[in-house]
Order: structure tokens, then sequence, then C-alpha cells
């Protein structure tokens, strides 16, 4: 999954929306080798959410996550 986030991020064209500071959290991680932790993967939501809902939606739905599809659906 977090790859999938990951190219998500990457290649949105929304990379103005992304705070600094997630951006950052998300580099510490990934340097790191702990983007597929817990703490990694919530920081990779909450940045795909910001610059790609639509597509992040769609990935979770993919990957079948129903739960978490509705929670973020209602964010």
């Amino acid at each position: 999954m977090s790859e999938e986030l990951i190219d998500i991020t990457l290649n949105s064209t929304n990379a103005e929306k992304l705070p600094s500071d997630l951006a950052k959290t998300i580099l510490y991680y990934w340097q790191r080798d702990q983007l597929a932790t817990e703490v990694g993967l919530q920081r990779l939501l909450e940045a795909t959410m910001l610059l790609e809902p639509e597509k992040t939606i769609e990935l979770m739905d993919s990957l079948g996550m129903p739960e978490l599809v509705i929670m973020l659906k209602e964010m």
C-alpha cells in the first residue's frame, strides 16, 4: 500500500497543497524505510487525501478496505 500511496503523492499535480512539514515527515520515514509502518502509512494517507482524495479512496477500495473507504469519505 505504501508504494501506491507514494506514487499518488509523487505524481500529483497538486503539490502546492502539501504542507512542507508533512513532506518533511514523509521524507524522514522514507529515509528510514518506515513508510510501511502504521505511522508512515498514516502520514502517506494524510498527504494523498490532501493531494488526490479521489485516487486515494479508489486505491483503498481496490485493496478491499471498505471501512477505511467510509472513514476517508467522511473526512
